[in-house]
């Protein structure tokens, strides 16, 4: 008998097509920070061909009621503003540390400050960078330390192979009363120099601050990335799995890191989007690893290099950017788009204790949607299970553990387009794991000498949300010795 199953088509795109805003002007190679629930989209290029045109322009987009602003524009040394720079916001302020500000590769390292109450722009104690001003470095912004670090760089053409690369690691201190705004320039240099590359502080493990992709003296790729850890040492990971610079990343709204467009070793745009999982601090040897997601998660509509964005909310906004204008003749050049796009991440599931039995509204007398109503799931068995109905958003199964052991779930067979994640509970509905890779990617909880005990484990369905579930089955395994 032949078992047939049917699938709906998959979405060609997770990116809210509703949520699509055109802004005011042409832009690549700016700046763009969230404040609250406010995108302020600052300075950059209207055209990036042949000879580049910078904008000083500041728009500010409330992503609440989709209305744009323009605000002061940024002074910049001929009221034009930075390019191929990158901006930080401490405290209510917007920093520009440096930019590109015309041709011969020129760049200024004049530190821009815009101050968000009074819609005005000043200037405060400029970076010590160690040879000249440069451009195509990143910061990444530490609101703990009240400011943020400036690392990378290049000083030269981009992609000229005799421009060399810098290793700069300095840090900003945003003053305070008496305190004035300090420049810190006591920390490791980075292992690779880089630049056009790309860099976050980790959520897990706390406070790293890592790097990956961009290029380094000579064009070339860096064969790893490498973070910043908790005792002043850079330690490598993994690089990603399609080496690009001109990219953008951010921590998702779910603490992970999301590495967005760019340009491979061809010059071609990269559509797919990376996501990391972080090395465990105790395994030396371990670097982490980049997964790249599934074709729905795409930045194709088009394919871009240098967006520019930040989380507002559960959504990950990005600006702007650059693409081929005939895909078909990348001879014919770039241009800069003025196209934004948002990514809504589902909000973070796992709760600490599950009070009362039911998740949510479902169908009545549907099976395993509940605690009290899960399902046994056999030991070292593959078990193979599918969501009912387009209402059916979770599937609770339980098992026994007779004796301490260590126990590896796997769930696997995640329809591309889906978006499945994985909780586990003890006998008590307490929180014990959770693994929520986006995407189809598989989930995986191991756990270390479990206690004896009755266990929980719920399959949440994060995406379809509104389309029917796919009846292909997804294969849950629990392994336990």
């Amino acid at each position: 008998i032949l078992n047939l199953v049917a699938w709906i088509e998959a979405p060609e795109t997770v990116w809210s097509d509703d949520d699509q805003v055109t802004m005011p002007e042409l832009r690549s190679r700016h700046g763009a920070v969230a404040v609250g629930n406010q995108l302020y989209v600052i300075a950059g290029q209207t055209v990036v061909n042949n000879n580049p045109v910078r904008t000083g322009r500041m728009d500010r987009y409330d992503t609440v009621t989709g209305q744009w602003t323009q605000l002061a524009s940024m002074p910049g040394p001929d009221s034009f503003g930075y390019s191929n720079g990158d901006a930080a916001v401490v405290n209510n302020k917007i920093y520009l540390p440096a930019g590109y500000i015309g041709l011969n590769d020129q760049y200024d390292g004049t530190h821009w400050v815009y101050d968000i109450p009074t819609n005005s722009w000043s200037t405060t104690v400029s970076a010590p960078f160690p040879f000249e001003p440069s451009a195509y470095y990143t910061v990444v912004e530490v609101p703990a330390q009240q400011g943020y670090y400036l690392i990378g760089g290049l000083n030269g053409a981009p992609l000229d192979p005799a421009s060399p690369a810098q290793n700069t690691m300095l840090f900003f201190r945003q003053g305070s009363g008496v305190i004035a705004d300090t420049w810190f320039n006591v920390f490791n240099p980075l292992t690779t120099p880089r630049y056009y590359h790309v860099a976050a502080m980790l959520t897990e493990p706390n406070g790293w601050i890592c790097v990956v992709g961009g290029l380094t003296t000579g064009n070339i790729f860096p064969t790893q990335g490498e973070c910043f850890n908790s005792s002043g040492d850079w330690i490598p990971i993994a690089r990603l799995n399609i080496q690009r610079f001109g990219a953008e990343s951010v921590i998702g709204p779910d603490g992970r890191w999301y590495v967005f467009g760019g340009y491979d070793s061809s010059l071609n745009l990269v559509p797919e989007v990376e996501v990391f999982t972080p090395p465990n601090p105790g395994i030396p040897s371990d670097l982490g690893s980049w997964a790249v997601l599934d074709p729905p998660y795409n930045l194709n509509a088009p394919a871009r290099a240098w967006p520019r964005g930040d989380v507002v909310g559960n959504r990950i906004w990005l600006t702007g950017g650059e693409t081929y204008i005939d895909p078909n003749n990348t001879g014919a050049g770039v241009v800069a788009l003025p196209i934004m796009n948002s990514l809504f991440i589902v909000p973070e599931f796992p709760r600490q204790a599950i009070l009362p039995l039911v998740f949510a509204d479902h169908q009545m007398g549907e099976p395993n949607d509940t605690l009290s109503n899960a399902a046994y799931i056999p030991l070292n068995t593959p078990f193979f299970s599918n969501f009912e109905s387009s209402q059916d958003f979770y599937d609770v199964f339980f098992f026994d553990a007779l004796a301490a052991g260590n126990l590896n779930v796997t769930l696997s067979n995640i329809p591309s387009g889906a978006d499945y994640d994985l909780y586990l509970y003890d006998a008590n509905k307490l929180l014990v794991q959770f693994s929520r890779n986006l995407g189809n990617l598989d989930e995986q909880i191991q756990h270390s000498g479990l206690p004896p005990g009755q266990y929980y484990l719920v399959v949440v369905r994060a995406l379809p949300i509104t389309a029917p579930p796919p009846q292909t089955n997804y294969r849950l395994f629990v392994g336990f010795q």
